[in-house]
């Protein structure tokens, strides 16, 4: 059975579901008459964990066992998935539920009457936001059954994967309430010492309002004041501002101050301030971030995180996971030669 929702973070506004040839759209309060539709099929959708997600928000008692399939990895299947194993090289776009249709299908854009209106979908007319959801729970089974035999790889376990890393997103990690706030001070101080001293830097070249977040102040410094060589540019065709076109010349002292900069810099946008942005203080004054891994590994099979990128937090950001349990500890362990 094809299922989508159009959803919101915090409201779920409908739901439509197809058997490949005909298509109805529901109310969100009408989602738990599906039940028993989806209690012996198989549920496909495009990007599944997102259709979960907005069905789990609704907290209707009828689908919680379904749900505990679906969160299983069993009786679901997911059309982005399938593209993926089926060809991995799609470009940009390439595997979204519209663009792998018009690779099967001769069919009309159905999505840009809703588009004009933003990606907002509690702002589109409600005939159009039905129509839409009705058309996509129609095209991802149609997709379905264009896609699946092509798939190269083990389809079941897949999708087993794939939602027990999507678990993990929910079990999310816990943040050190004392450590993240000795982080934010001691980045905040050195990103403020280091400003210091390049803006003082800069004053003696002249530059009296120089500003090292601008790449124009950047550049007037390093190749007008400075004069070195431009070795490479932009897409716009300007000169590069970036650290890694300048650390060759980290003996003079501007250069220094300046990659010193970028350094605190970065740790303080990033890791500090953008942490921030995505902790949850939770009812009982603990941190949680939740955890995005991606289902598919890359082609060297590592698995990778998103939102934050938690394979790059350098080892000064990491120390601010902590255990879940109390008096718990985290084992860093190296599982390199195990191959």
């Amino acid at each position: 059975i094809g299922f989508d929702t159009e959803f919101t973070p915090s409201e779920v506004l409908c739901g439509a579901v197809s058997d490949g040839k005909v298509a109805c759209t529901v109310k969100a309060q009408d989602i738990r008459k599906l039940a028993p539709l989806f209690k012996n099929n198989v549920m496909v959708a495009h990007h599944m964990t997102s259709e979960i997600d907005s069905t789990m928000r609704l907290q209707i008692a009828a689908l919680k066992p379904v749900l505990e399939h679906w969160l299983q990895g069993n009786r679901v299947r997911d059309t982005l998935l399938i593209a993926k194993l089926v060809d991995e090289n799609r470009g940009v776009g390439g595997y979204k539920l519209e663009s792998l249709l018009l690779s099967k299908f001769t069919l009309e854009d159905y999505k840009h009457e809703t588009d004009q209106y933003g990606p907002d979908p509690t702002l589109w007319p409600t005939h159009l936001r039905n129509e839409r959801c009705r058309i996509d729970a129609w095209g991802t089974m149609k997709v379905y059954d264009a896609y699946v035999d092509d798939v190269h790889g083990p389809l079941r376990i897949t999708h087993q994967i794939a939602l027990t890393l999507h678990r993990m997103k929910h079990i999310g990690v816990y943040i050190g309430r004392k450590e993240f706030e000795a982080l934010k001070q001691e980045v905040y101080r050195e990103e403020a010492k280091a400003k210091a001293v390049l803006v003082k830097c800069a004053k003696k070249h002249g530059l009296e309002n120089f500003q090292p977040s601008k790449d124009n102040d950047v550049r007037e410094l390093v190749y007008g004041k400075l004069g070195l060589d431009v070795e490479s540019k932009t897409k716009s065709g300007l000169a590069s501002a970036s650290v890694k076109d300048l650390k060759e010349y980290i003996d003079i002292p501007e250069i220094k101050a300046l990659i010193s900069y970028s350094k605190f810099d970065k740790l303080k946008t990033t890791y500090v301030d953008g942490l921030e942005k995505k902790i949850t203080r939770l009812n009982d004054g603990r941190y949680w971030i939740p955890v995005q891994i991606n289902a598919l590994a890359a082609k060297t099979g590592r698995r990778s995180s998103a939102g934050p990128n938690f394979q790059n937090l350098p080892v000064r950001v990491r120390q601010i996971i902590v255990s879940r349990f109390k008096g718990g500890s985290i084992a860093d362990n190296d599982y390199s030669k195990l191959e």
